[in-house]
């Protein structure tokens, strides 16, 4: 299903690199532990988070989560650099992790 999604997407041309020098998040995102997030957000919020992730961090993300793939495999399927992947993917992170603090924070806050 994945490659089928990659090739509707690479004949489209909708999946596009990322530029490396673009701002997406201040520098430094609060960590939160595994323990706490596994304990505090349902996955179905998880996935929804993913799912919400801009399309070529969310691919890039997704492959390498999910479908254990390393950068340079991500980088030949996607027709991007290696470093692009990887800096997809940690901007992916960033993002999930802004969207994980934002949701713990309201739902302490409704607590």
């Amino acid at each position: 299903m994945v490659n089928l999604a990659l090739d509707h997407l690479r004949k489209k041309r909708q999946l596009q690199e990322i530029s490396l020098d673009e701002e997406v998040l201040p520098e430094e995102t609060e960590e939160l532990p595994q323990q706490e997030i596994r304990d505090s957000i349902p996955e179905s919020m998880l996935l929804e988070f993913v799912a919400e992730l801009p399309e070529g961090y969310r691919t890039v993300f997704n492959l390498y989560v999910f479908k254990d793939r390393s950068h340079k495999e991500i980088g030949e399927i996607l027709g991007i650099k290696e470093r692009s992947s990887s800096s997809q993917y940690h901007r992916a992170k960033q993002l999930l992790a802004k969207k994980i603090q934002e949701y713990t924070r309201y739902e302490k806050g409704r607590g």
